[in-house]
């Protein structure tokens, strides 16, 4: 077992969705840091839908994708 996996499971048993670091990126935890960057710094959050007219909102890294990763659920 290496670090992502454990990491992995903390963040299901926590009820989290994924890791972001903040107005930088989001991963989510089936594709945790997917960058191959240090992940070190990121921090467990929880996913949330971006608006349709997303102009780079917090936490926000895969406009595209149309979702973000945030520390609170609301």
């Amino acid at each position: 077992m290496d670090v992502k996996q454990i990491l992995c499971e903390y963040l299901t048993e926590h009820g989290y969705d994924g890791l972001y670091l903040p107005a930088l990126c989001a991963c989510e935890v089936a594709d945790l840091a997917p960058c191959g960057e240090d992940f070190g710094h990121c921090r467990p959050g929880y996913k949330y839908k971006l608006s349709d007219t997303c102009e780079h909102d917090s936490y926000c890294s895969t406009c595209a994708g149309g979702w973000g990763i945030r520390a609170n659920k609301d």
